[in-house]
C-alpha cells in the first residue's frame, strides 16, 4: 500500500494526458497531418536544450515557459504552412522540421558539457518522475487548450455533424452548393 501515493501522480499524467491526445488525435488525422506532434514533440525538446545552453535550471519554469513558446511558434509556423498553397505536402514539411529540430537538439547537446542524461530524458522521458505540480499545470495548460479548440473550431461532440457538414462545405463549390441547399 506504500506504493498507492508514490504511483498516484504518474497514473494521473497519464489519464490527463491520454484524454487529451485521444481527442486531439481525433482533430489531427481529420485534417490529414498525422506526425505533427512528433515534430512538435522535437521543437519542444530543442526549445529546452536552448533552455539548458543559456543556463536556465532544465526543470525551472524559465526551461518550459522557453519550450512552450518553441512549441507555439512551430505550430504557428505549421498553421501558416498549411494555409500556404505550396509544391511541398504539408507532411513532407513537417518531417523535415522534425528531423531539423532533433538533429539541432542533439547538436545543441553535445556542446553542453555534462547534459547527456538531460538529452536522453528529453528524447525517452519517464512518467513516473511527473510531480503532482506538473500534473496540475499540464490539466490546467490542456484544460485551456480545450476550451479554445472548442470555442475558435466548435468541435464539441453535439456540433460535430453540422462541423464536419461545414467543412466539406468550404471552398467556391461549396458556397454554391450550400446556397442551392438554402434556396
Amino acid at each position: 500500500m506504500e506504493i498507492l501515493p508514490f504511483l498516484l501522480a504518474p497514473f494521473l499524467a497519464s489519464l490527463i494526458l491520454t484524454g487529451i491526445h485521444a481527442y486531439l488525435g481525433v482533430h489531427v488525422v481529420e485534417r490529414g497531418v498525422i506526425f505533427v506532434d512528433l515534430a512538435l514533440a522535437q521543437i519542444a525538446a530543442l526549445g529546452a536544450t536552448t533552455a539548458i545552453l543559456i543556463g536556465m535550471d532544465p526543470h525551472g519554469g524559465g526551461a518550459y515557459w522557453l519550450s512552450l513558446g518553441f512549441t507555439f511558434v512551430g505550430a504557428g509556423i505549421f498553421a501558416l504552412a498549411r494555409t500556404r498553397r505550396g509544391h511541398i505536402p504539408q507532411e513532407a514539411f513537417i518531417g523535415i522540421a522534425y528531423a531539423v529540430a532533433s538533429a539541432a537538439a542533439i547538436l545543441a547537446m553535445s556542446k553542453a558539457t555534462g547534459e547527456t542524461e538531460h538529452l536522453k530524458d528529453m528524447l525517452v522521458g519517464n512518467i513516473l518522475a511527473v510531480s503532482m505540480h506538473d500534473v496540475v499545470k499540464t490539466a490546467i495548460l490542456y484544460f485551456h487548450r480545450h476550451c479554445l479548440c472548442r470555442r475558435v473550431c466548435g468541435s464539441h461532440p453535439r456540433h460535430e455533424q453540422g462541423y464536419r457538414r461545414n467543412r466539406t462545405l468550404e471552398g467556391h463549390a461549396g458556397r454554391k452548393y450550400s446556397r442551392r441547399l438554402n434556396a
